[in-house]
Protein backbone atom coordinates (compact mmCIF):
# COMPACT_ATOMS: atom_id res chain seq x y z
CA UNK A 1 0.00 0.00 0.00
CA UNK A 2 1.26 3.46 -0.90
CA UNK A 3 2.05 6.26 1.55
CA UNK A 4 0.31 8.76 -0.75
CA UNK A 5 -2.49 8.63 -3.32
CA UNK A 6 -2.39 11.57 -5.74
CA UNK A 7 -5.62 12.32 -7.60
CA UNK A 8 -5.48 14.82 -10.44
CA UNK A 9 -6.57 14.87 -14.06
CA UNK A 10 -3.57 17.02 -15.02
CA UNK A 11 -1.01 14.31 -15.70
CA UNK A 12 2.02 16.63 -15.81
CA UNK A 13 1.06 18.28 -12.50
CA UNK A 14 0.45 14.87 -10.95
CA UNK A 15 3.85 13.60 -12.14
CA UNK A 16 5.66 16.65 -10.74
CA UNK A 17 3.89 16.35 -7.38
CA UNK A 18 4.58 12.59 -7.26
CA UNK A 19 8.28 13.28 -7.86
CA UNK A 20 8.35 15.73 -4.94
CA UNK A 21 6.59 13.26 -2.63
CA UNK A 22 8.88 10.40 -3.66
CA UNK A 23 11.92 12.65 -3.08
CA UNK A 24 10.80 12.86 0.56
CA UNK A 25 10.98 9.06 0.79
CA UNK A 26 7.29 8.19 0.40
CA UNK A 27 5.71 5.67 -1.97
CA UNK A 28 3.05 7.06 -4.30
CA UNK A 29 0.03 5.75 -6.23
CA UNK A 30 -1.72 7.99 -8.74
CA UNK A 31 -5.29 8.26 -10.01
CA UNK A 32 -6.70 10.54 -12.71
CA UNK A 33 -10.16 10.81 -11.12
CA UNK A 34 -12.09 10.28 -7.90
CA UNK A 35 -13.54 7.13 -9.50
CA UNK A 36 -10.04 5.68 -9.86
CA UNK A 37 -9.26 6.76 -6.30
CA UNK A 38 -12.40 5.04 -4.98
CA UNK A 39 -11.38 1.85 -6.79
CA UNK A 40 -7.95 2.00 -5.14
CA UNK A 41 -9.55 2.65 -1.75
CA UNK A 42 -12.00 -0.24 -2.17
CA UNK A 43 -9.02 -2.58 -2.61
CA UNK A 44 -7.06 -1.20 0.37
CA UNK A 45 -7.94 -0.02 3.89
CA UNK A 46 -5.62 2.93 4.42
CA UNK A 47 -5.60 5.89 6.74
CA UNK A 48 -5.19 8.78 4.36
CA UNK A 49 -6.13 12.33 3.48
CA UNK A 50 -7.07 13.56 0.01
CA UNK A 51 -5.43 16.95 -0.41
CA UNK A 52 -6.01 19.61 -3.07
CA UNK A 53 -2.57 21.24 -3.39
CA UNK A 54 -4.02 24.10 -5.46
CA UNK A 55 -6.66 25.30 -3.00
CA UNK A 56 -5.32 27.86 -0.55
CA UNK A 57 -7.32 28.99 2.48
CA UNK A 58 -6.98 31.11 5.59
CA UNK A 59 -7.26 29.62 9.09
CA UNK A 60 -10.16 31.16 11.08
CA UNK A 61 -11.21 29.97 14.54
CA UNK A 62 -14.84 30.90 13.88
CA UNK A 63 -14.87 28.44 10.94
CA UNK A 64 -13.40 25.58 12.96
CA UNK A 65 -15.39 22.68 14.40
CA UNK A 66 -13.38 23.11 17.62
CA UNK A 67 -15.20 24.53 20.63
CA UNK A 68 -12.13 26.28 22.05
CA UNK A 69 -12.87 29.50 20.11
CA UNK A 70 -9.29 30.35 19.15
CA UNK A 71 -6.32 29.00 17.24
CA UNK A 72 -2.66 30.02 17.35
CA UNK A 73 -2.77 29.80 13.54
CA UNK A 74 -5.48 32.49 13.15
CA UNK A 75 -5.06 34.38 9.88
CA UNK A 76 -2.36 32.14 8.43
CA UNK A 77 -2.86 31.29 4.76
CA UNK A 78 -2.22 27.64 3.91
CA UNK A 79 -1.32 26.52 0.41
CA UNK A 80 -3.28 23.25 0.29
CA UNK A 81 -6.58 21.96 1.68
CA UNK A 82 -7.64 18.53 2.90
CA UNK A 83 -10.76 17.50 0.98
CA UNK A 84 -11.43 14.11 2.59
CA UNK A 85 -9.98 11.95 5.35
CA UNK A 86 -10.22 8.15 5.55
CA UNK A 87 -9.64 6.11 8.71
CA UNK A 88 -9.04 2.38 8.11
CA UNK A 89 -10.57 2.88 4.66
CA UNK A 90 -13.79 4.56 5.87
CA UNK A 91 -14.61 8.19 5.05
CA UNK A 92 -14.61 10.13 8.34
CA UNK A 93 -14.33 13.75 7.18
CA UNK A 94 -15.29 15.47 3.94
CA UNK A 95 -14.76 19.16 3.14
CA UNK A 96 -14.03 19.89 6.79
CA UNK A 97 -17.15 18.16 8.14
CA UNK A 98 -17.23 14.92 10.17
CA UNK A 99 -19.00 12.03 8.42
CA UNK A 100 -20.83 9.29 10.34
CA UNK A 101 -20.31 8.20 13.91
CA UNK A 102 -16.98 8.76 15.70
CA UNK A 103 -14.64 5.83 15.09
CA UNK A 104 -11.90 6.61 17.57
CA UNK A 105 -11.24 4.70 20.73
CA UNK A 106 -9.84 5.68 24.09
CA UNK A 107 -6.23 4.72 24.65
CA UNK A 108 -5.33 4.63 28.32
CA UNK A 109 -2.09 6.40 29.16
CA UNK A 110 -0.48 6.10 32.55
CA UNK A 111 -0.17 9.42 34.36
CA UNK A 112 2.82 8.46 36.46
Amino acid sequence: MADALLVDDDVSFQAALAELVRAEGFSVETAASLGEARTYLSEHTPDLALVDPRESWTVRARESASTQGYTPFEGIELGARVKATFLRGALVCENGNPVGKPRGRYLHRPTA
